[in-house]
């Protein structure tokens, strides 16, 4: 029989994140994790990287993992910590693995906006022997002003983006106006939605029947 060498669940689960080749852990501090950060901290050959929500932390090691070419890891609390990491968990699942350029792949790097970053999302090899998608940049103008990089250079904003990026929240702020002020449009808007609720309920209790 082997002799335990580890004194606790936490220094077994440290060593074991180190035998898979992960050196970095994303999480949250809670009551209930607490001892498996303590174990990652004082591990050489771990780090502990907090963030402030489950779904980051899922997120960030999904994106380091595949940066590194190694697996992710996110450690997160029970109950709703756990459930909150639940949807980016299935979306890293459900993503295609990190494409590896192959001797002789022509490199091919996207810019545009959403089409083309959904190609670079959503590429898989198969789809194109040969063919190695190095990256992507998103331009035009998005809702939000935001510096955008173009072959890993800073690129200054389009000032013909301005304008629209601080008129749409007042114009969005109209429309809330104009339909908040009349009383028989949140009706109607009620009855809408009370009625689809009314639809669903009927439906599922027929589902199984």
């Amino acid at each position: 029989m082997t002799p335990v060498t580890h004194r606790n669940g936490g220094e077994l689960l440290a060593a074991h994140l180190t035998s898979l080749g992960i050196d970095a852990v994303f999480g949250i501090v809670s009551v209930h994790n607490l001892p498996l950060v303590e174990a990652i901290e004082a591990d050489p050959g771990l780090r502990f990287v907090p963030v402030r929500h489950e779904a980051t932390a899922v997120n960030a090691a999904d994106a380091y993992g595949r940066a590194r070419g190694s697996i992710g890891c996110a450690l997160t609390s029970t109950g709703t910590g756990a459930g909150n990491a639940a949807g980016p968990g299935a979306s890293s699942a459900a993503a295609p693995p990190a494409q590896q350029r192959r001797p002789g792949d022509v490199a091919a790097y996207l810019v545009g906006d959403s089409v083309p970053f959904n190609l670079r999302t959503n590429f898989r090899p198969e789809y194109a022997p040969g063919l190695f998608v190095a990256g992507s940049t998103q331009l035009g103008c998005g809702l939000i002003p935001v510096p955008i990089a173009l072959d890993g250079q800073p690129k200054p904003l389009d000032p013909r983006c301005l304008p629209w990026s601080q008129a749409w929240p007042a114009d969005a702020a109209a429309v809330r106006e104009h339909v908040i002020s009349r009383p028989r449009v949140l009706a109607w808007m009620r009855r809408t939605f009370a009625a689809a609720f009314v639809a669903l309920g009927v439906k599922l209790a027929f589902a199984d029947r």
